[in-house]
């Protein structure tokens, strides 16, 4: 039977279920013939992989597009909706490449609650590199793949969720704002490799990400990665590039962020503040014009 010919309590029950329906995650980084490289031309190297666009299906924004009733009957439902909550599973691969997948992704309205993520380390550690660096791309490509990480954080404050590269649309930006991202850090299921003896510090670890361990330092390519030390080295790597330059790069972080949680295994490791940053950075007209927007969208 149509769908417009179902009584209006049944249409609700379904388009509700459409837009708040939650995808499984992938099992394991598999077939990257679905997948393309991309890279927003910010910093990072072009380690993120998005799915291509006929590899998913999220019913709630094509719902939008199928006649003039359903795209109202659809507004309504999201409007009753409750809490706007997103969740993408991001795959960490050998801790070289990202595959983020969009698994909750209602429409984008005005703010966004809530994006919960979890990142699943795969593989190994990265392979030790001892070469100088030569110029800022060359440190790009050697900070581990934070970089990455944090256009994949850009592309959907900007853009709004991504699966290739053809949705980037530079001119045509969400104008939303997230009031909590939470980042889980989950172990792997079934090691593939063995965790690093516990002789083996972060420090050591977090060298041979960035690639500046020493050469007589230990290679960590047949190890997997900890999960804390990623995250650890998430929180750090946030608040030095968050507070870097706070009308140039920062800005999209300081005006649209409320605050973040940092979690390994479901237990929170550290939370931070976007605000309490702002109010912290060198005085100057970028800050108070920044905390008065945050007033004004509700993050602080």
């Amino acid at each position: 039977m149509p769908l417009l010919n179902l009584p209006w309590d049944i249409r609700e029950i379904i388009l509700h279920y459409a837009v708040n329906s939650h995808s499984p995650p992938p099992q394991s980084p598999s077939n990257p013939e679905q997948r393309e490289k991309h890279r927003t031309g910010n910093y990072g190297d072009a380690c993120l992989r998005y799915q291509k666009v006929k590899h998913h299906l999220q019913p709630g924004p094509s719902l939008l597009l199928v006649n003039h009733q359903i795209h109202e009957e659809t507004k309504l439902v999201l409007q009753n909706l409750g809490p706007i909550i997103y969740a993408v599973d991001v795959m960490i691969v050998n801790e070289t490449e990202i595959w983020p997948t969009w698994l909750r992704n209602p429409v984008l309205p005005d703010h966004v609650d809530e994006v919960h993520v979890t990142f699943r380390l795969f593989g190994h550690c990265a392979e030790k590199k001892i070469e100088p660096l030569d110029d800022v791309f060359e440190e790009a490509r050697r900070h581990g793949i934070h970089f990455g990480i944090f256009d994949l954080a850009w592309d959907f404050i900007n853009v709004g969720p991504m699966y290739t590269s053809s949705a980037y649309k530079p001119f045509e930006k969400w104008k939303g704002n997230v009031k909590k991202i939470t980042v889980d850090f989950r172990s792997q299921d079934g090691l593939e490799y063995p965790y690093p003896p516990e002789k083996i510090t972060y420090e050591q670890w977090a060298s041979n990400y960035i690639g500046t361990a020493p050469v007589d330092g230990p290679d960590l390519s047949s190890y997997a990665t900890r999960p804390e030390w990623f995250a650890r080295h998430t929180m750090e790597y946030m608040a030095t590039r968050v507070t870097a330059n706070g009308s140039g790069y920062g800005r999209e972080f300081h005006e649209r962020i409320g605050h973040v949680d940092h979690m390994v295994n479901g237990e929170l490791r550290g939370s931070q503040s976007v605000g309490k940053i702002v109010a912290n950075c060198n005085d100057g007209w970028w800050r108070e014009r920044t905390i008065k927007r945050r007033k004004e969208t509700g993050l602080d």
